[in-house]
C-alpha cells in the first residue's frame, strides 16, 4: 500500500508475485484481519469501491500515521540468523537421548530420538529445500512483474516501483539457497565434532 491504494486480493496477488518462489501463498482472508487490525489502530483507511461486473470492493490505503509507522519498522535492525535454537534444541535432546540409550545398553546412534537420526532430517530437509528452489522458475522477465498490483497512477512513480522490486523473487531465492547451504556446512561441522567423541 505505500505504493497506492489496494484492495486485499491485490495485496495478496502483489505477495505471491513477490515471495512465491520462497514462500507458500498467504491466505487472503489473514490479510483482510490484518487490515482490520491496521485500520483499528489508525494505520490504514479504506474506502468502497464500485466492482467492474461484481461485489463492491474495500480499498484500503496507508494514512500518514501508517506510513510513519512503515518508514519507522524499515529503519529498525534485523534480527542476526544466528543461532538455530529448534534445531538446536533437538539436538541437545538428541545427545541426551544418547546417553540415555548408551547407559541401558541400547542402540543409541540408530534410535528415533538420536543425535544422528536428528541431524540426518534435518539434512534432508535442507537437501528437499535446495532442490525445490533449483526447480522453481526464474521470476525474471515474468509478465506478473509486469503487472504487480498495485501500481502508481503516474508513469514516472509506476517505472519506478517496477523497478524497485524487478528481480526481488531471485533474490529471495538466493538469499534462502545461501542460508541453507550455510545450514548444511553447520550439519557438517556438527557431524565432524560429534565422531571426535563418537557421538555419530
Amino acid at each position: 500500500m505505500d505504493r497506492g491504494p489496494a484492495h486485499g486480493y491485490e495485496l495478496k496477488r502483489a505477495h505471491d508475485d513477490l515471495f512465491g518462489d520462497v514462500a507458500p501463498p498467504i491466505n487472503v482472508g489473514q490479510i483482510y484481519v490484518t487490515l482490520t487490525r491496521l485500520e483499528r489502530d489508525g494505520a490504514v483507511t479504506h474506502h468502497v469501491a464500485e466492482g467492474s461486473g461484481g461485489p463492491d470492493r474495500k480499498v484500503y490505503e496507508l494514512t500518514d500515521t501508517g506510513r510513519k509507522s512503515l518508514r519507522g519498522w524499515l529503519e529498525e535492525p534485523s534480527d542476526l540468523p544466528v543461532g538455530k535454537s529448534d534445531v538446536v534444541q533437538r539436538l541437545v535432546a538428541g545427545l541426551i537421548y544418547d546417553a540415555h540409550a548408551a547407559h541401558d545398553g541400547e542402540p543409541a546412534k540408530t534410535g528415533p530420538g538420536s543425535a544422528a537420526r536428528t541431524l540426518a532430517a534435518h539434512r534432508s530437509r535442507c537437501l528437499r529445500a535446495l532442490r525445490a528452489l533449483a526447480e522453481a522458475a526464474p521470476v525474471q522477465d515474468s509478465p506478473a512483474e509486469d503487472d504487480l498490483i498495485p501500481q502508481p497512477a503516474d508513469p514516472a512513480a509506476a517505472a519506478a516501483a517496477h523497478f524497485s522490486v524487478a528481480g526481488i523473487g531471485d533474490l529471495l531465492r538466493e538469499a534462502s539457497v545461501l542460508h541453507l547451504e550455510a545450514e548444511l556446512r553447520w550439519l557438517d561441522v556438527v557431524e565432524a565434532r560429534l565422531a571426535q567423541y563418537g557421538r555419530t
